[in-house]
């Protein structure tokens, strides 16, 4: 994919190939610490399980303390669930917000209120008014959010844990068979 970029010309100047670049490479790291986390796959599967749970909840500044209290709960890899926290990141808070909040209000009676003033009114509101906003439309996100992070929790859970397993077990054979020096099996034929 780089190369059919460095042809079309987008990644031809040195600016957005250094982007592209440490972009891919912090990809691949984030990769490789689920990867080599510590534990057994459903330590590591549970970890970005939670992950994905405090990632989708609309509480940016607490994503990682609440991440770490699930993990220490559930006894989930507290390492593997830090990727999977970045699902909300600042590039991808606006639109995941607006669908927290859509979500929420189609499923919930939170967010139906009217719509928030101008600025101009919002510093003459009483602080009663404006909390009473501020709070159905949080509620609305967060029901939004929890709602995405049941559907996509067990989902990132289960290809985690498969994807581990397999790893694991065709390095363990390879690792076997090195030390017998056979030649390694692959998907069960000699």
């Amino acid at each position: 994919m780089p190369s059919r970029l460095i042809k079309s010309g987008l990644l031809r100047s040195r600016f957005f190939r250094w982007r592209w670049l440490r972009f891919m490479r912090r990809a691949r790291l984030q990769y490789l610490t689920v990867l080599r986390a510590d534990g057994t796959p459903h330590r590591v599967a549970l970890g970005v399980a939670l992950g994905t749970i405090a990632g989708f909840l609309p509480i940016v500044p607490f994503q990682t303390v609440t991440s770490l209290a699930l993990c220490f709960i559930f006894r989930g890899s507290f390492v593997a669930s830090i990727p999977t926290i970045q699902i909300t990141n600042p590039l991808t808070i606006p639109p995941f917000y607006y669908l927290f909040y859509k979500l929420g209000q189609s499923l919930s009676q939170y967010g139906h209120s009217q719509d928030l003033p101008p600025v101009r009114e919002l510093m003459s509101l009483d602080l009663a008014v404006l909390w009473a906003r501020f709070s159905d439309v949080f509620l609305a996100m967060m029901v939004g959010g929890l709602f995405l992070a049941a559907v996509f929790a067990p989902l990132f859970y289960l290809l985690t844990r498969r994807y581990l397993f397999r790893l694991r077990r065709r390095a363990y054979s390879r690792l076997k068979c090195v030390r017998l020096k056979m030649p390694a099996v692959e998907n069960g034929e000699a």
